[in-house]
């Protein structure tokens, strides 16, 4: 019974910024909004808050589909803490498997992503995920998340150790994200958000990349 329902398909998180909805946050969820990690501790006033609009609408709007999440992640978040502190990565980036899949190991997106981690089939067999009829890595949590500590390094490094600009390009493809600082000379993630108008609208980053480090900074707290 418990496998049924955390693998139950999820509400879907839809991507777009969220509306303040007036309704106040708690004294423990302020705690939460408030406090501040090793991937959030240089943000400013604009950029807190919409890192909480997005806050926000998890732990109200979203709030089921949030404790879904958090109840499937207990089967692995130990596990996938201990693999990124081992490799010197910031404990946090566990939380991109919230925004990717739910700790679903089973998701599949539109695009062909799968996995806990998401790993398009390219980049999973890069990072030594192996697919074929009979079997599909990327749906091993185990496997898929030494790959996913492998890729954050990677893109860690080749972002000057940037991790905003590591864990967009998780997203889009570190070869969108580096076009798109080459074409505004953006110093940080918020800001090529903010000129992300000078860009041919092929050359653009999609809403869902713009919104993807401040769902992640949410789901951190």
């Amino acid at each position: 019974d418990v496998y049924v329902e955390i693998d139950a398909p999820d509400e879907t998180i839809l991507n777009y910024v969220p509306i303040d909805d007036g309704r106040p946050l708690t004294k423990a969820e302020l705690a939460a909004l408030h406090s501040t990690g090793e991937l959030d501790a240089n943000l400013s006033v604009e950029e807190k808050q919409i890192v909480e609009l997005f806050f926000k609408s998890y732990v109200h709007n979203y709030r089921k589909t949030v404790e879904r999440f958090l109840k499937r992640s207990e089967l692995y978040m130990p596990f996938v803490e201990q693999v990124f502190r081992e490799r010197g990565l910031p404990v946090e980036l566990s939380c991109l498997a919230y925004v990717e899949s739910g700790f679903n190991p089973n998701a599949v997106s539109r695009a062909g992503a799968g996995g806990m981690w998401q790993f398009m089939p390219y980049t999973g067999r890069k990072y030594g995920l192996s697919q074929d009829r009979w079997i599909d890595e990327r749906r091993d949590p185990y496997k898929a998340t030494h790959a996913a500590a492998d890729y954050l390094t990677k893109l860690y490094e080749y972002f000057n150790k940037d991790w905003h600009m590591a864990i967009a390009a998780y997203n889009a493809g570190e070869g969108k994200i580096g076009r798109a600082l080459a074409g505004t000379d953006a110093k940080t993630f918020f800001e090529l958000c903010r000129k992300n108008g000078m860009l041919n609208s092929k050359a653009q980053l999609k809403e869902e990349t713009q919104q993807y480090l401040p769902r992640f900074l949410a789901f951190t707290k």
